[in-house]
């Protein structure tokens, strides 16, 4: 009987159902077909590469076409089905555009092979004889102890070329063969030295299924998890570590020594294909006993994971902003609950959501340095004292103490560029992008200012008079990163200034460099945006100041109290140190709000505690859940009329299955509803089992986001 192929292609192709083509197989490859495999079929045309989802002898209704031939043996297990299938499901998208996440294109593509090394060793009829030369001597005595060694590794050793080496093996006097770059060898990680106290609570949540380590930075968190770390890899097992990508880099060099280099790896979206590619290998070769990663690592090829550490749970850098629209935490929580792995979240703010969990066992570490004084400062109180600068007097009166004892400053503003908006005087109106209809924030290069659209980039003049009244009369106002750093440097002209940002910072290498600078103590006051803060070493920095610490709460969105402390707070950790004082001034128009008096008294658990309160009041998760769905079109009328459909037929089937439940259904336009020339307009669905409705409601086409960490974009 014939037995039939179920393929996904990584290009996209508009399909029915689960986006599968289906093949016959020859009966020539029978044998060396499994499911996993990578395959290369007749498609539009063309030769494609594709994966084998399924293989079954259930007949089509359509004529099909025969399988060409097997490129990669397979590459997929069933454990990792299961977890695309379920990405797939919750998620609400094809199982062929979640394939692509188990396999960097150059693995799919066949270009990114196992990476090969070249061993040598000495000729066994020529161990007892020595060359003349002493470069070949040194190759010699370097082998003498009958072991094959890496070339590269001897090159490095005796100082010696290539060609030399090249030369002793056409002479015989050395034997050369080629392995695979990475095996799997025993583990080995440095002891750690914990009190007994300590080593009681590290033993209690290495017994956990799920724990939750609510630990601030000095709390000794680090001995725990390198005791986690050590105990998993006694059993033979690797640890995954899942991190933001801008705190993954301080996260890996503070693991570093505990685990050899060569038995970790790190992998996250922005790696190069090739990079991706040998990481790839090395953790399916079961060499990389601790992997480092962002949420794209869940889905490699693990040959024995043992344990899941998850940093910042809560982060938007954890999410996938493009369909699949998974989370690291969903996701991870998945694998814990169906293949048994243990589970760690690492937080000193962790989410709601998590908080309010019962079925996590929550481990409390206090920290053992000194918190930072909090200055709250009123900018409503500056303004009415004339003082109309960005930096409020108590700022700049701090700045100046703390340079003087020879201290560095960091001062964070979320808003790059040098002016925020260009307004006319006369009529109000604010330029914006005519494409994206954002503000357009003002930018300069060398003498010149220009527009700059931070949503689709675009770029244009400073218009010489308003486009609506004709006025003259044009002003900037709101102060970015640039126009900060032109203020502190004529206010503290003595000192150095540096600014961290996307403008500064083209690419990740110039990003590090200047993070070099101001950690290395090049320069005395750094002014930067919230990336700034994960890649600087704060251990010479005593003050830190937020220029706007209301930026953001504005946005209706019911997080955004959550992420604005989380933010405020991840950066006080940072300022503990275990015998010296810090500081920390935060500017405010809204300082009687309790979120920055419990942030001054650092009491986390007590705003989470209030944060609880507000969305069971309003039945926001974790009282109930909310799925987003996207509408765009040309036309905004039609992209409304859409949102207004799905808004009734979600209604109607609520009031059919949930007669007694709450549920809102409601639509409006996103935060920035043009985008990319088309409107956005979101359906929230609140309720205690979206998903059900969902799945009983006929939609028109939309994106939907099941788990979305801002609901107003």
């Amino acid at each position: 009987m014939s037995i039939f192929a179920d393929i996904a292609f990584r290009r996209r192709i508009p399909a029915a159902h689960d986006g599968l083509f289906t093949f016959s197989v020859p009966t020539a490859l029978e044998k060396k077909i499994t499911r996993g495999c990578i395959v290369l079929a007749p498609l539009r045309g063309k030769h494609e590469r594709g994966v084998v989802v399924r293989l079954h002898k259930n007949v089509p209704l359509f004529a099909t076409e025969n399988i060409i031939d097997v490129c990669t043996p397979s590459l997929m297990d069933d454990r990792q089905f299961a977890i695309a299938t379920y990405v797939a499901r919750s998620t609400y998208t094809p199982l062929a555009r979640v394939l692509p996440l188990f396999f960097p294109k150059k693995i799919f593509d066949g270009t990114g092979r196992m990476p090969q090394k070249h061993m040598i060793a000495l000729h066994p009829e020529k161990q007892k004889e020595l060359p003349t030369g002493k470069k070949m001597r040194a190759v010699v005595e370097a082998l003498m102890s009958g072991h094959a060694e890496e070339r590269l590794r001897i090159q490095k050793k005796t100082n010696c070329a290539k060609s030399v080496i090249v030369n002793m093996i056409e002479k015989n006097i050395l034997q050369e063969t080629l392995c695979d770059m990475f095996s799997y060898a025993p583990c080995h990680v440095r002891d750690v030295s914990l009190s007994p106290s300590m080593h009681a609570l590290a033993k209690e949540v290495f017994s956990q299924k799920k724990a939750l380590l609510f630990a601030q930075r000095g709390s000794g968190v680090m001995d725990v998890l390198t005791f986690l770390v050590q105990k998993t890899c006694e059993r033979k097992q690797s640890t995954l570590i899942i991190a933001p990508r801008l705190e993954l880099e301080k996260i890996r060099r503070a693991w570093e020594g505990v685990v050899d280099e060569a038995q970790s790896a790190v992998f996250h979206q922005h790696m190069t294909a090739a990079e991706k590619a040998r990481m790839f290998w090395k953790v399916r070769s079961g060499q990389a006993h601790l992997i480092f990663g962002d949420h794209t690592a869940l889905f490699l090829p693990f040959p024995h994971l043992g344990r899941i550490i998850l940093h910042n749970e809560k982060s938007g850098f954890l999410a996938s902003h493009v369909q699949p629209y998974y989370h690291a935490r969903h996701v991870a929580e998945y694998m814990a609950n169906t293949f048994a792995y243990p589970l760690v979240f690492v937080s000193s703010v962790p989410s709601v959501e998590l908080f309010a969990r019962r079925d996590i066992r929550v481990f409390r570490l206090p920290t053992r340095c000194l918190p930072p004084t909090v200055h709250i400062i009123d900018m409503n109180e500056e303004r009415k004292a004339r003082n109309f600068s960005p930096l409020s007097h108590t700022l700049q009166r701090k700045m100046l103490e703390h340079l003087t004892n020879g201290k560095r400053v960091f001062l964070l503003l979320n808003k790059r560029g040098m002016f925020r908006l260009l307004m006319c005087n006369e009529c109000g109106e604010v330029s914006k992008c005519p494409r994206c209809h954002v503000s357009l924030v003002t930018h300069q290069k060398g003498k010149t200012f220009f527009l700059l659209c931070h949503s689709c980039g675009g770029v244009f003049g400073i218009p010489p008079r308003c486009t609506v009244c004709g006025s003259t009369d044009l002003k900037h106002l709101g102060s970015g990163t640039a126009n900060i750093e032109r203020t502190i440097t004529e206010y503290f002209p003595q000192y150095s200034v540096l600014r961290i940002d996307k403008d500064s910072a083209k690419s990740e290498h110039d990003f590090h460099a200047l993070c070099r600078l101001f950690s290395e103590g090049k320069k005395d006051i750094a002014i930067g945006t919230q990336m700034a803060i994960e890649g600087i070493d704060f251990r010479q920095v005593s003050l830190f100041g937020v220029i706007d610490a209301d930026a953001g709460l504005h946005v209706p969105d019911f997080r955004v109290p959550e992420k604005t402390y989380g933010m405020l707070f991840h950066a006080m950790e940072y300022l503990q140190k275990p015998n010296e004082n810090t500081e920390m001034v935060l500017q405010t128009r809204m300082p009687h709000m309790p979120l920055f008096s419990l942030l001054k008294t650092h009491d986390t658990e007590g705003f989470l505690q209030s944060e609880l309160k507000k969305r069971e009041t309003f039945f926001l998760p974790p009282f109930s859940q909310i799925i987003k769905l996207i509408y765009r079109h040309a036309k905004k009328e039609t992209a409304f009329i859409n949102a207004r459909e799905a808004q009734k037929r979600l209604q109607a089937t609520a009031k059919r299955l949930f007669p007694k439940e709450s549920v809102s259904v409601t639509v409006a336009p996103a935060l920035f509803p043009h985008q990319q020339g088309k409107f956005v307009v979101n359906v929230l669905l609140t309720a205690k089992h979206p998903h059900e409705i969902i799945k009983h409601t006929s939609l028109p086409p939309c994106h939907i986001h099941p788990h979305p960490l801002q609901t107003v974009e």
